[in-house]
């Protein structure tokens, strides 16, 4: 679905709704980059951000029944397949309960999926009936962040 290179994580860049319940993320891969910095107290860290060799992601649900993003740094893994960097897909979580519940969405779109985009700093549960889209291009700018 989304093949991240080895190594590599993900930052969004962006976030929105460009049309009426028609959802955006851009994502951009970042990768350890550079020597080895004293990060906290000591505990060495190697800095990840984009690279010449990062590829952005655009990725667009047209239709969705739901959404929610999580601080990455509060978010524990749902499940083992919803778990590591990257776009994961799964047709059963409490999250999906939750909407089925609360709302007409299962009766109007149908089979509802659960998609979750786990980024460095940001998680994004999808809920919908239709897979989104996704662009890839290579070497981007590379970002400050």
């Amino acid at each position: 679905m989304l093949s991240l290179q080895p190594g590599a994580s993900l930052w969004v860049l962006e976030l929105g709704e460009p049309d009426e319940n028609v959802l955006r993320i851009v994502a951009v891969e970042a990768m350890p980059n550079g020597e080895p910095e004293d990060f906290d107290a000591g505990i060495l860290a190697v800095p990840v951000a984009p690279t010449a060799a990062s590829r952005t992601f655009e990725i667009v649900w047209d239709s969705y029944a739901s959404y929610l993003i999580e601080n990455e740094s509060y978010s524990m893994p749902l499940s083992e397949e919803l778990s590591g960097r990257g776009l994961h897909v799964t047709s059963s979580s409490q999250l999906l309960d939750f909407v089925s519940s609360t709302g007409i969405a299962p009766q109007v779109l149908g089979q509802l999926m659960h998609w979750c985009l786990v980024c460095d700093r940001h998680v994004v549960h999808v809920v919908g009936a239709s897979p989104p889209t996704i662009k890839t291009q290579d070497h981007p700018t590379p970002r400050a962040r």
